[in-house]
């Protein structure tokens, strides 16, 4: 079988150990100038470890690259399978909108065989504030909290309106939690420049609190200016 070349991280992680024998003989060079019997105390641990880490690569190399193959090789279907059992609707489409494929629960919950691949829009017609409004009847019944992704909100095309989820009535207004961003419409993608929008005070302490354990939430002052910027009257030009 042909040897395996191993490359980015993947080789530096298993070229690790032998970089770390060079490391350790440029200490013990060191620790001979300062004292000799510990010099040479540290130059048998070293060779100890040496032996060791060339055995490992030796007897065991075969093996990790066995391992290896096997976990490629069924990558694919182990997270198909986990897709086509995940609990939540899922489908992948192209470009146009047509269904390539669906998971069971996008099947039960549609009722379209799992073969079915016409454009997703065959199934949801235009959403419109009427089904929005039954749509969080059932939530308040059931007492769910409401993520409402409104990124694209702002590309609306002519003769259409973006209903927000949190307008169609003041139970919504406190149970949705609603994320936007500057991103798609203006090509600001990268600049952490996204935002929430969340009235019930619980819900927006606890989202603020999480947020703030990573600080890849920060804004940053581009990001800041270029969200101002494009909110203005220049942005819609």
């Amino acid at each position: 079988m042909e040897t395996i070349k191993y490359t980015g991280k993947l080789q530096r992680y298993f070229r690790a150990p032998i970089y770390m024998i060079f490391l350790f003989v440029a200490g013990d060079v060191f620790v001979f100038l300062q004292n000799i019997k510990v010099g040479a105390l540290f130059s048998i641990c070293i060779v100890v470890y040496a032996a060791i880490v060339l055995w490992f690569y030796r007897s065991c190399s075969a093996k990790l690259e066995e391992e290896i193959i096997h976990f490629a090789t069924h990558y694919g279907t182990v997270q198909k399978k986990l897709l086509n059992e995940f609990q939540l609707p899922y489908a992948l489409m192209d470009y146009s909108g047509k269904i390539l494929w669906v998971n069971e629960e996008f099947s039960r919950v549609t009722g379209r065989d799992k073969n079915y691949n016409k454009s997703i829009t065959s199934i949801f017609k235009e959403i419109t504030r009427e089904e929005i409004e039954k749509a969080m009847e059932v939530y308040r019944k059931n007492q769910c909290i409401v993520i409402s992704d409104e990124i694209w909100s702002d590309l609306t095309l002519n003769g259409h309106k973006h209903t927000p989820t949190q307008s169609v009535s003041e139970d919504a207004k406190n149970r949705t939690i609603a994320f936007y961003a500057p991103s798609k419409t203006f090509n600001l993608a990268g600049l952490i420049g996204s935002y929430h929008i969340i009235y019930n005070p619980f819900l927006r302490d606890l989202v603020q609190n999480k947020a703030s354990k990573s600080q890849y939430n920060e804004m940053n002052v581009l990001s800041m200016h270029a969200l101002i910027g494009a909110y203005q009257p220049e942005g819609a030009e």
